[in-house]
């Protein structure tokens, strides 16, 4: 009933919204209409931490587009609906806003379940996607012409974790992950890792399920196994939940690491001393010795703007509008194909690093880092060429 709902009320509430921008929007210069740029974000749902802080990076860049004069003579403007972490929905909203033309320019949703959801409507109308909050290969399986990686891939989040275990001579690995496509590329490329490495894995699964009862149940499986390296390839709530039930269990010498969730602030809140010493991995960091070009006036604007740190979140969604923002300066338009031809072509600069395209989509120029919870604070442990501590681990 909710989703059938949802599906009459969109091209509504699109028509009302974007009719209210074209009219009521102040604009940088004269009263041109403003430029749009629309998609779905995980404002609610299982995914609404991470949605909401992505929402704040492309707020973030409206601001600052729209102070310096808009794009193209024109305001601009970041049309955001909820897709409440529901692949159908986000499929849905990208359909109806594409089918019309009702925007020039797209951003991503969050996640590898709904971005896989929405990349063949993408591809179906010819609009570049950055994804912006995706990284399972399965999205790239077969050829994408119009979507592009910004992260780099799950299967390739714990290769630096898994070395460090391994110069720390950790011998035995447990892997959990979740039915989601992120976190089966995640745990696939885990294990394919710990194996190179020398790690036996003691324990694998998909755990089908998140609610306490499931994941207790999962603890326990994991601590039978008395693994020397556990982890933990899901989102925020599934890491946080896991990390404490397997504090009921007698696991003190086992290294934790996650994916998602403890690169977020929100993770040391939730957690308090729980989070001491966990590792996790990261897209990009708020630290400002990260001399990456741009990287250190997001960090001060966004703390400026939201009194918070962000996490990668915020610096994918932001760098991914910046750089669709200088292919339209770039190409002098909004032509789609010149749009496209710009980001494929050879390798630019961004807040996160270097941005570079496989043939097929796929992210090859950047690449991701580990962090781990130090003194109540996280610092970066690989790679070395980036290590603001060294890493932890117990003895």
């Amino acid at each position: 009933m909710r989703d059938s709902l949802f599906k009459r009320s969109l091209p509504l509430f699109l028509a009302a919204i974007l009719g209210f921008s074209q009219t009521a929007l102040a604009a940088p210069r004269g009263d041109a209409d403003p430029i749009v740029i629309g998609g779905s974000l995980s404002l609610s749902g299982k995914y609404a931490e991470m949605g909401k802080m992505q929402e704040k990076g492309y707020r973030l860049w409206e601001t600052e587009v729209n102070a310096r004069g808009g794009l193209l003579g024109r305001p601009v403007k970041v049309l955001v609906l909820d897709d409440g972490s529901s692949a159908p929905k986000a499929a849905e909203v990208y359909e109806e806003l594409l089918r019309g033309k009702k925007v020039p320019l797209i951003f991503s949703p969050y996640s590898s379940e709904l971005t896989l959801a929405v990349a063949d409507v993408v591809e179906k109308f010819r609009y570049p996607m950055l994804a912006a909050g995706a990284s399972s290969e399965k999205i790239w399986e077969r050829p994408r012409r119009y979507t592009f990686g910004v992260y780099s891939t799950a299967g390739r989040y714990f290769i630096g974790f898994l070395e460090l275990c391994a110069i720390h001579k950790r011998k035995t690995v447990s892997i959990t992950g979740f039915p989601d496509a992120f976190s089966r590329s995640t745990v696939a490329g885990a294990r394919k890792w710990a194996e190179r490495f020398g790690l036996s894995v003691v324990h694998f699964d998909i755990v089908e399920g998140r609610d306490e009862q499931v994941l207790e149940a999962e603890a326990g499986r994991i601590a039978a196994a008395r693994p020397d390296v556990v982890i933990v390839a899901g989102h925020f709530n599934e890491t946080v939940s896991l990390r404490r039930a397997l504090e009921k269990k007698d696991l003190k010498k086992s290294v934790f690491a996650g994916s998602v969730g403890p690169a977020m602030q929100e993770f040391q809140q939730d957690l308090g001393p729980l989070a001491e010493g966990v590792f996790g991995a990261s897209q990009w960091e708020p630290d400002e010795r990260i001399l990456y070009p741009g990287s250190r006036a997001f960090i001060q604007d966004f703390r400026k703007a939201y009194g918070e740190e962000p996490s990668y979140h915020a610096a994918t969604a932001y760098s991914s509008v910046k750089m669709l923002a200088e292919a339209v300066r770039k190409t002098g338009s909004l032509d789609r194909e010149k749009i496209r031809r710009f980001v494929v072509s050879g390798e630019h600069k961004t807040i996160l690093g270097p941005f570079k395209l496989r043939s097929d989509g796929t992210q090859i120029g950047h690449k991701s880092i580990i962090i781990q919870w130090q003194g109540g604070k996280k610092e970066i442990v690989w790679p070395e060429t980036m290590r603001t501590s060294p890493p932890r681990f117990p003895q």
